[in-house]
C-alpha cells in the first residue's frame, strides 16, 4: 500500500515544525555523541532516519521506507531501516526528547495556563475538566 502524498500532510510545515523543536545543529552533535561508528559510512545519515522515524506516524498509511522517499532520502529497503534503527543507542532518544519537548507557558507570559502551582495542560489540544 502506498503511503498518502507528502503534500497531503504538508512536507514543508512538518519540516519546518521538527526544525524549530530541534535545530540541525543540534540533532547533529546528538547523533554524533551517540554513533556506533561501525563499519562502512551509512547511506542515510542518522540526522536523516531521526527525521524519518519522526515523520513516520503521520501518514495514515505507509512503510518507514516510503516515507523516507517521500522526505527525499535514499531508496533503502525497510529491513535495511529496522536494522539501523536497532543500532542506536536508547539514549540518543532520551536527548531527543528532552531538547526538543519543554514547556511552552511561562507563568509571566502565560498566567491563564496556570492554576495556583500547578501548570495547566491539554494532551492533543482536548482541554480537561477536573
Amino acid at each position: 500500500m502506498r503511503s498518502i502524498p507528502a503534500s497531503t500532510i504538508g512536507l514543508a510545515s512538518f519540516r519546518s515544525t521538527f526544525r524549530q523543536m530541534i535545530p540541525s545543529n543540534d540533532l547533529h552533535s546528538l547523533t554524533e555523541r551517540f554513533d556506533p561508528g561501525r563499519g562502512a559510512p551509512p547511506t542515510l545519515s542518522t540526522p536523516d532516519l531521526i527525521e524519518a522515524l519522526v515523520y513516520h506516524p503521520l501518514p495514515t498509511a505507509g512503510t518507514l521506507a516510503e516515507h523516507l522517499a517521500d522526505l527525499g532520502g535514499p531508496p533503502l529497503r525497510d529491513a535495511s531501516l529496522a536494522e539501523r534503527r536497532q543500532h542506536l543507542d536508547p539514549r540518543l532518544f532520551e536527548e531527543i526528547l528532552a531538547t526538543a519537548l519543554h514547556p511552552l507557558a511561562d507563568r509571566r507570559v502565560h498566567p491563564d495556563a496556570f492554576y495556583r502551582d500547578l501548570r495547566l495542560l491539554g494532551i492533543d489540544g482536548v482541554q480537561f475538566s477536573l
